[in-house]
């Protein structure tokens, strides 16, 4: 879930999400919330978007 070269504990820091947050919502199965989905997703330099589903 981190970039090359950020531990847990910094990307907590940069985040301001505890690292217990982080395990909890980024294990496999921890269902997140929009807010820390979004909060990561910045951190990481990325930008989170929904769109609309197309039918097939």
């Amino acid at each position: 879930m981190t970039s090359p070269g950020r531990g847990v504990s910094e990307f907590a820091r940069e985040t301001g999400l505890s690292r217990e947050a982080i395990d909890k919502a980024f294990r496999p199965g921890g269902n997140p919330t929009i807010a820390p989905l979004n909060t990561a997703t910045k951190a990481l330099g990325l930008k989170l978007r929904l769109v609309p589903h197309k039918a097939a």
